[in-house]
């Protein structure tokens, strides 16, 4: 008895004596993340865009990496599997993975580029194993991690878009969503799905990690579904084609102010350059590549919104008292429209010197303008 009593211990201090470690490439607009075992293997889901093989290949390398064990491929889209041929050229690959999507013959519908669907078939010179996956599929790539597919259930059934304006949302929704558990921390990787399908069980949802679903434009909807500690969206601080439609230009600032009432913590590769977190089974540790900055809105406050003007300019030394919107951010200058800037929420005291500018710019996340809620000047003394 007592030797069965020790062999359970022992396994039990054993069970999460390994490491994973999650990294987010500040890539853009674009997606490309590493996960790494204490094996020492290495596994990439999707590649970024085609610009990126070089910058991943550089990491790969200063860690000690020799080959790529499999690469994941959540949906054909440019900003996912951009490097993937590149990366392929120059890497030994053990195996590739994706939906299997094909093209149909669709009068203008042309899912996924030929050059891609060709990679599926191995070389002579590197014969990778080649899999499709889909909702219920298990990854056995490592005896430390767990990864189950939790979608998409079929690509190439009834749904396929016949018509060429629902393409790119077919693409995005049809994304597959990796479920991947090392201990008790669990990670979704949720590709460009606009929000959580519901035949996805909702316990299989919740996890320590999210990769924000559709680089952060839907944070709400998957922020409510999955419930996780750490989020993060690999996104540009700024989208100005976003002008005039329903998403938000500034998708890393939507998630953080969508989290911080819950009291997540928020990461967004706009602003922390690379993210990391390191995963010992039990808890997380992350890690930013770089202080995080928050450059201003380029769209200055428009001239009257709430009396404030976008331009001041004072003949004597004053005080401006400044707020903003509970959860909005507002950036201020006293030297002119090119900073440098201060942020701030809330309230804020700013003394203003005789003849100096003041400019106020504001944000609302969610594509509407914030308003600026009261603005006091006080004489100084």
């Amino acid at each position: 008895m007592r030797k069965m009593l020790v062999l359970i211990l022992t396994l039990h201090i054993t069970a999460f004596s390994s490491t994973v470690t999650v990294t987010w490439f500040e890539t853009g607009a674009s997606t490309a993340v590493a996960l790494e075992t204490s094996s020492g293997k290495v596994f990439l889901i999707d590649t970024a865009g085609p610009d990126a093989a070089k910058q991943i290949t550089t990491y790969l390398k200063e860690r000690g990496h020799k080959r790529i064990d499999r690469i994941l491929i959540t949906h054909p889209h440019n900003d996912h599997i951009g490097s993937l041929a590149e990366l392929m050229k120059m890497w030994e690959v053990n195996g590739l993975v994706d939906t299997g999507l094909v093209n149909q013959p669709a009068p203008g519908i042309h899912l996924i580029d030929d050059k891609h669907i060709a990679l599926r078939t191995p070389t002579n010179q590197n014969k990778w194993i080649y899999k499709t996956a889909l909702s219920g599929t298990t990854l056995d790539w490592d005896e430390d991690i767990s990864m189950e597919v939790l979608w998409p259930v079929e690509v190439n059934g009834k749904e396929y878009p016949t018509n060429p304006k629902k393409e790119h949302s077919y693409l995005n929704n049809t994304s597959i969503i990796l479920r991947v558990q090392h201990g008790k921390n669990v990670f979704i990787f949720a590709g460009d799905n606009y929000s959580p399908p519901r035949s996805i069980p909702p316990e299989k949802l919740r996890a320590t990690v999210l990769t924000a679903g559709h680089h952060g434009f839907h944070a709400p909807y998957w922020n409510d579904a999955v419930n996780p500690r750490y989020h993060v969206s690999t996104c540009l601080s700024y989208y100005a084609n976003n002008e005039g439609t329903p998403y938000t230009r500034y998708p890393g600032l939507y998630q953080m102010l969508h989290d911080k009432p819950k009291g997540k913590h928020t990461y967004s590769t706009a602003y922390d350059g690379q993210v990391t977190a390191v995963s010992d089974g039990e808890k997380i540790v992350m890690k930013t590549e770089r202080p995080r900055t928050i450059p201003p809105p380029v769209i200055p406050l428009a001239n009257g919104v709430a009396g404030f003007p976008e331009k001041l300019e004072y003949k004597k030394p004053i005080t401006l008292e400044l707020s903003v919107e509970e959860g909005h951010f507002g950036w201020i200058s006293t030297t002119g429209p090119n900073g440098p800037f201060k942020q701030f929420s809330g309230t804020i005291e700013i003394p203003v010197s005789t003849t100096t500018t003041f400019w106020q710019y504001k944000l609302d996340p969610i594509a509407t303008y914030s308003r600026l809620q009261s603005h006091k000047i006080v004489i100084s003394p």
